[in-house]
């Protein structure tokens, strides 16, 4: 049919046009935070450039979504405003004729929503965490001032490198202290130490002998590998699992997994909104128009946040927090088109 292809060309085009937009504002709101994150000394600066492609990646399933949502709005709204849309209905179409081109333009789309929400934006968390809880601990083996004390960010630990190459390190969080008399980074979450010793700070139990006193340990180690701080020093999520890891009867694990599900069914309910949207606000304000669509847009994805937030909280089932959005956005279609029949 020839407004099924002019309609799937339209809504491509309108969207091409738009992605790259979405991406730049999103781009300089991300950096601009990483920035922030920076000059306050929770990251070094040498891992913004990795940091900001990883997030971009980490955010590509919503930037998608926002792209081809508000690409069906622009475009099917411009057919009203144009009145092309008057002659499709002169010759006997509907809205309702509108809904397979829509969906055959908004399906390929979710689909690589799909593969980026369950594979490879997962990824770019894992990537994220790693980068951020190994920056927590950033020993820089090459450039450790001799004689002095230094702090890693968030004040984690505290290290001091003495004139004999002779490596101390404290945790701040454990009353522990470690030396070692020589060490090297293996990678980028690993020390390896060696020759040394660990000292423990610890309160003797009330029963002991020494009840109430504090006590010192020591253990002695000739060769010893060191995971630097993961996510609770760094002050990030934890990890993201892949796809095949995630357990559904688990309440964290499950909420992850119905989000990752969520989105790419975001798609489909969101091009159908766009759609019934187009004609109502061809009659009023362009700007305000365009304005609740983006509403709509970020209302459905806090709504989003909200279910899995409550999955985590074992508050409301999976299946109801993947159902329950989409069941609400089919009630305001079909008000949208109740209201465009009358």
């Amino acid at each position: 049919m020839i407004y099924q292809r002019l309609t799937v060309r339209t809504c491509a085009r309108y969207a091409a046009v738009i992605s790259p937009v979405v991406t730049l504002i999103s781009g300089l709101i991300f950096f601009s935070r990483l920035l922030g994150d920076a000059a306050s000394g929770a990251i070094p600066s040498f891992i913004l450039g990795q940091l900001f492609l990883l997030t971009l990646i980490k955010y590509a399933p919503q930037l998608l979504i926002l792209s081809v949502f508000t690409g069906v709005f622009i475009a099917m709204r411009r057919a009203f405003d144009q009145h092309e849309m008057d002659a499709w209905f002169s010759s006997g179409l509907g809205l309702h004729h509108f809904i397979r081109p829509v969906l055959l333009f908004a399906l390929p789309a979710a689909f690589f929503v799909a593969i980026f929400s369950l594979y490879i934006s997962p990824w770019a968390v894992h990537n994220i965490n790693n980068t951020r809880a190994a920056a927590a601990f950033n020993i820089n083996i090459d450039s450790l001032p001799q004689g002095q004390f230094g702090t890693a960010p968030r004040k984690t630990h505290s290290y001091f490198l003495d004139e004999h190459n002779t490596l101390f390190i404290a945790n701040n969080k454990k009353d522990e202290v470690i030396f070692a008399n020589g060490f090297h980074r293996e990678n980028d979450t690993t020390l390896h130490l060696i020759d040394g010793s660990i000292f423990h700070f610890a309160t003797a139990e009330n029963g002991d002998e020494n009840g109430g006193k504090q006590t010192l340990d020591q253990m002695r180690f000739g060769s010893i590998r060191l995971s630097l701080p993961t996510v609770d020093a760094a002050g990030v999520r934890p990890r993201a699992k892949t796809l095949s890891a995630l357990n559904w009867n688990n309440n964290s694990e499950r909420a992850e997994l119905t989000w990752r599900l969520a989105l790419p069914l975001a798609v489909i309910v969101l091009v159908l909104v766009a759609l019934f949207l187009s004609p109502t606000h061809s009659r009023i304000n362009k700007r305000f128009g365009f304005l609740s669509v983006i509403a709509v847009f970020f209302f459905y994805l806090n709504g989003l946040r909200l279910m899995r937030d409550q999955v985590a909280q074992d508050i409301v089932p999976g299946s109801i927090a993947l159902l329950l959005p989409p069941f609400l956005l089919g009630v305001l279609i079909f008000l949208l088109y109740w209201q465009h029949k009358r």
